[in-house]
């Protein structure tokens, strides 16, 4: 039975129309800007180095690491700007991503951008099967217990850690920086 006060057509139901209270949406609109300029929580954001990890690296594209000679973070970052994308070949959003960082691992170079995929807790012979099918120009490190995923706060992929040179994270979040050359601008700590 509809409502008698509804309109017709309404099928009985109500829009609650619920007071305006400036007080509180300003708050909340406080609440969200404190935690999107503190990074969201995470610690990381801003501290003086980013969490140091060595991992053995797929023989992809310019990689030298290997399990004997691992990749460590701290020895590239001394030298240049890093990006870390934390990834996985299952994951849609991921795959999405290649090209655009595949044009960046060779645009960039020139500022001295080292871009570096992480692959988090896959088996070497599943990524090393994808990246035959899929061309990938950047260096693929293996972080099989996801243990450098968990150093940084990583809950999920993809993610993207802007590393400066020097260290200091300049950018951490769910997806590639949309403002990269502001960032790789930023002076060296």
């Amino acid at each position: 039975m509809a409502d008698a006060t509804a309109p017709p057509g309404a099928c009985g139901l109500h829009v609650v129309k619920w007071p305006r209270r400036a007080g509180f949406h300003a708050l909340i609109r406080l609440l969200l800007a404190v935690l999107i300029l503190s990074g969201c929580g995470n610690p990381h954001i801003g501290s003086s180095t980013a969490p140091d990890f060595s991992l053995e690296a797929l023989p992809v594209g310019e990689t030298q690491g290997t399990a004997a000679n691992p990749v460590k973070l701290s020895e590239i970052y001394a030298a240049s700007p890093v990006l870390l994308v934390f990834w996985a070949s299952w994951c849609p959003s991921c795959r999405e991503e290649i090209p655009v960082l595949n044009a960046w691992h060779k645009g960039y170079a020139a500022l001295g951008l080292k871009i570096f995929g992480v692959n988090v807790q896959e088996n070497p012979e599943r990524v090393a099967a994808f990246t035959a099918e899929t061309p990938i120009y950047y260096p693929i490190l293996l972080d099989r217990d996801a243990a450098v995923a968990g150093d940084y706060g990583l809950m999920g992929v993809p993610a993207s850690v802007l590393v400066a040179k020097g260290g200091k994270i300049l950018y951490y979040g769910f997806s590639l920086p949309k403002n990269i050359e502001e960032l790789l601008s930023v002076p060296s700590v």
